[in-house]
């Protein structure tokens, strides 16, 4: 399977390892953080300026 994959044993023993999963999980995480705050920017800019009578 990794001939086909083209990636070493090790390499493919490495992605699965714990260690990497838990990585991976918070890279995510913190991803999910950046884009809420950004989500929360755009929506901040479309809100109207000024006084609203």
């Amino acid at each position: 399977m990794c001939k086909v994959a083209g990636v070493s044993h090790s390499g493919y023993y490495n992605y699965f390892s714990i260690s990497s999963q838990e990585q991976r999980k918070q890279k995510s995480d913190r991803d999910e953080i950046v884009k809420e705050t950004i989500l929360k920017v755009l929506r901040f800019r479309n809100r109207k300026k000024g006084l609203v009578r």
